[in-house]
């Protein structure tokens, strides 16, 4: 008899198991809801030549904004300077300061969003903090002022830096309304800050062409 209850309850399970798979099958059939995400390509000039070294990026407009996933990095204190000199984070972003000298170093900023200063850093050793707020940040070592280096804080995730030939994709980006900004190191004066570029986009690719010229910043026909 219990033999038999065994099977029973062997059989019962398989069903109820059978059952599971098939309506899981059916839920990934099933179209989604959510709109397929989407990108963001083109190409940007600087006064006529092909941009580089470049920060392009988008602030979304969206309510309520994509989740900006949470990002740490290191930073590094080697051989008296700061590496990588440049680094990109998103808000929110933890940044650990890394000593791996053997002496005591610093690391600091007075940029008005994103102020702050670790005190002493002791050789071997690391503090962190957070950046909380989007912009530039210029980084300093109040023990050795001839190191520095920039970390520039995005709004959101869709960003990249250029590295040559001014081409930039931006990839899953939830369709919807940006607008497309572009941040130089060498040109962070407020002077030299253009306006961001709305653009809309949709599933698959959107192209945006740019050229900044001087504060101005416009988009050229693809």
């Amino acid at each position: 008899m219990a033999m038999i209850q065994g099977v029973r309850i062997s059989r019962l399970l398989l069903v109820r198991f059978g059952w599971v798979v098939f309506c899981l099958t059916i839920l990934h059939l099933l179209p989604s809801n959510a709109p397929a995400a989407g990108g963001v390509q083109g190409r940007l000039i600087i006064d006529g030549s092909p941009a580089e070294g470049v920060v392009v990026y988008l602030r979304d407009l969206n309510k309520p904004p994509a989740p900006v996933p949470p990002m740490s990095i290191t930073i590094r204190a080697e051989k008296f300077k700061f590496k990588p000199k440049l680094s990109l984070v998103t808000v929110g972003a933890t940044v650990t300061f890394q000593n791996n000298d053997f002496e005591v170093h610093n690391a600091k900023s007075d940029s008005p969003e994103n102020a702050f200063d670790l005190g002493m850093i002791a050789a071997g050793t690391s503090k962190k903090t957070v950046f909380k707020n989007p912009g530039a940040i210029d980084l300093r070592c109040r023990v050795h002022s001839d190191m520095g280096g920039m970390i520039f804080v995005a709004p959101s995730p869709f960003f990249m830096l250029i590295e040559y030939d001014g081409r930039f994709e931006l990839s899953g980006v939830p369709p919807g309304d940006y607008e497309i900004h572009v941040w130089h190191p060498q040109r962070d004066t407020t002077d030299q800050k253009p306006k961001g570029i709305a653009v809309r986009v949709g599933p698959g690719i959107t192209t945006v062409n740019l050229d900044w010229t001087g504060n101005a910043l416009t988009r050229k026909n693809p």
